[in-house]
């Protein structure tokens, strides 16, 4: 985060080091729950290895870092983690950084709820295009965006939305993802293209780290999450799990929708679900290979294992 406020106020960390963020001496909330994330995967990987040794060994660290990151970072009367200064102090700087644990899997029940009931409070997170990266009621908030100074940006959106899906907040994830859509959709119309960062108060691209000059055009880098990843995975619902050769289609729209063409484990699937009638709604599916279709539909789950080219569900 370029220019965030988060590392403002606090010593020199010394000399040979400089005052950018990703480097200077301060315990990040963000890094150290992706410390776990890559932790954890690393210990699945050794497990499917048979590596119990390693396995043990990853669980391990991400444990410690899990317990460090609640014991130094939560502040549980704001329902909000907190970056450290070098001397272990909270620096109570409202950032998108306090909703990483929630995607690490890090936070329990209390603590996801107290970080939900903040995300959608107007006055912090939940504005016109949330999620912006420096909450509205910090002191260098910006309209215009400003870069990570309240700019709503693609990855950490995509890691809120994430953990939300996490802990059951579908609804909550999908309103959100709309949300963000409708701005980006809106802008695409009056110029064309995608951009790097967004407003999180007005239908356009946000302003870069000066607040004067617009922030890149033609930027499909990670803003590509939000009608690719986001789209497909959350709006039309269809998540590929390829390890266990399982696909989850959480069914929420009310018209025709599905996607084509998905390449799954070597072939090609088409998942078509018709405008629902009377509660009812019928899918069809063609694969060239076996897999197992969880869906969920009107707080039901079905699990239907696809054998046949044609397969149609009604449901």
């Amino acid at each position: 985060m370029d220019n965030t406020p988060r590392d403002m106020g606090r010593p020199h960390p010394g000399d040979g080091w400089d005052q950018h963020s990703a480097i200077d001496h301060v315990g990040w909330v963000d890094m150290s729950s992706q410390m776990c994330v890559f932790y954890k995967d690393l210990a699945y990987i050794c497990k499917e290895l048979g590596y119990t040794g390693k396995t043990k060994m990853y669980e391990l660290k991400a444990d410690t870092i899990s317990e460090r990151i609640n014991k130094w970072m939560w502040d549980d009367k704001q329902g909000l983690y907190f970056d450290l200064d070098p001397h272990g102090v909270q620096t109570k700087w409202v950032t998108v950084a306090t909703f990483w644990p929630m995607f690490a899997q890090l936070s329990n029940k209390e603590q996801t709820e107290k970080l939900v009931s903040n995300l959608k409070n107007p006055n912090l997170f939940w504005r016109k295009v949330p999620v912006p990266t420096l909450a509205a009621n910090q002191e260098f908030y910006d309209s215009g965006g400003r870069y990570w100074k309240g700019g709503v940006w693609a990855p950490t959106n995509y890691m809120v939305v994430q953990g939300l899906v996490k802990n059951k907040y579908e609804n909550l994830a999908n309103e959100l993802v709309e949300k963000y859509l409708d701005a980006i959709s809106e802008v695409y119309n009056k110029t064309h293209t995608l951009w790097e960062v967004y407003s999180p108060d007005m239908y356009i691209p946000a302003t870069n780290a000066s607040g004067i000059y617009m922030v890149q055009p033609d930027f499909v880098g990670w803003t590509g999450l939000a009608p690719i990843s986001m789209l497909i995975e959350n709006i039309l619902g269809i998540r590929l799990n390829a390890p266990e050769k399982k696909i989850e289609w959480h069914i929420t729209q009310n018209s025709t929708h599905g996607l084509k063409n998905i390449h799954f484990l070597g072939s090609t699937i088409d998942l078509v679900a018709t405008q629902p009638e009377n509660g009812k709604i019928t899918l069809e599916i063609t694969s060239t290979i076996p897999f197992d279709l969880e869906i969920y539909f009107q707080q039901q789950k079905h699990i239907v294992k696809i054998k046949d080219p044609y397969t149609r569900v009604e449901l």
